[in-house]
């Protein structure tokens, strides 16, 4: 029962603690992608996300949410899917460290991979 208090108490300051650090109004976010860099500029992040992603000179507009979570923000993109290229992505962007984990998945090639991938913020 203590125990069970104890991580209830633990996940309500955690998630606390994250909400103090509220999302930018604009994220932009770089990293490696399949060997290849990625960008994500994202815009109007507290309501209903707006932006580019941009790999191999290929520009996409995507649109998505975020959610507060206890590890951070899950945030969620869509690519319109009018591109064999365009897919989802899925992330958790940590405002503590200033770093995004997820992985992309194609909208209309279930035979590709997966891809996970590690963001940070750039300027």
């Amino acid at each position: 029962m203590t125990k069970t208090i104890y991580t209830l108490l633990l996940t309500a300051v955690s998630a606390t603690a994250f909400a103090q650090k509220a999302l930018p109004a604009q994220l932009n976010l770089k990293g490696d992608f399949a060997g290849s860099p990625i960008v994500l500029k994202l815009n109007n992040i507290q309501n209903n996300i707006s932006g580019t992603s941009e790999h191999k000179k290929v520009m996409r507009p995507v649109k998505g949410t975020a959610t507060a979570t206890e590890e951070g923000y899950t945030i969620h993109l869509k690519e319109p899917g009018n591109n064999q290229y365009d897919g989802q992505f899925h992330m958790v962007y940590n405002p503590v460290s200033k770093e995004a984990k997820g992985w992309w998945k194609a909208n209309n090639q279930p035979t590709w991979d997966t891809v996970k991938y590690t963001l940070k913020v750039i300027k």
